[in-house]
C-alpha cells in the first residue's frame, strides 16, 4: 500500500507543480508541503512574490515586478468577475495570505517542528512582512 500512496502523491505534487519548484521534500517517509491549506486561490501568489524578493532586492523595482506579473496571474480569473474587481481582490489577498501564512506557521507548523527555535519567529516575520508591505504600498 505504501508504494501506491507514494505514486498517488507524486501524482499530485507533480499535478500542483511541486515538482518543478522543489516545494515537496520526502523526510523519514512524511512530505513536507510547506502551503499545504485550503485557503482562497490568491493567496498562494504571496508566496511566488516573497520569492521574488529574494531575488529583487530593491523594493521599488520589486513592486514593480509584482504589479507586471498581477494581470497575467489574473486572466484566467477573468470568466468569473472583472479584472478590476480581480485586481482589488488579489491585492487584498497580498495582506491577508500573510496573516494566515503566520497563523499556520502558529498554529500548525511551529507547535509540532523537531527544531522548534528555528521556526520560532516565523509567524512575526509574516506578519513583519505584512507591515512591510502596506508601509511600502503606502497604506
Amino acid at each position: 500500500m505504501k508504494g501506491h500512496s507514494e505514486k498517488w502523491l507524486y501524482s499530485v505534487t507533480k499535478d500542483a507543480g511541486y515538482e518543478i519548484n522543489g516545494n515537496v521534500e520526502k523526510v523519514k517517509d512524511t512530505f513536507d508541503w510547506g502551503d499545504a491549506s485550503v485557503s482562497h486561490p490568491f493567496f498562494s501568489t504571496r508566496i511566488f512574490w516573497h520569492a521574488l524578493d529574494d531575488l529583487i532586492h530593491d523594493e521599488t523595482e520589486w513592486l514593480g515586478m509584482v504589479n507586471e506579473f498581477r494581470p497575467f496571474y489574473l486572466e484566467p480569473w477573468t470568466k468569473f468577475a472583472s479584472i478590476t474587481e480581480l485586481d482589488k481582490a488579489l491585492r487584498l489577498s497580498d495582506e491577508l495570505a500573510c496573516v494566515q501564512r503566520a497563523l499556520s506557521w502558529h498554529l500548525y507548523l511551529t507547535p509540532y517542528s523537531q527544531n522548534k527555535d528555528e521556526n520560532d519567529d516565523r509567524p512575526a516575520q509574516w506578519l513583519r512582512l505584512l507591515l512591510e508591505y502596506r508601509s511600502l504600498v503606502g497604506k
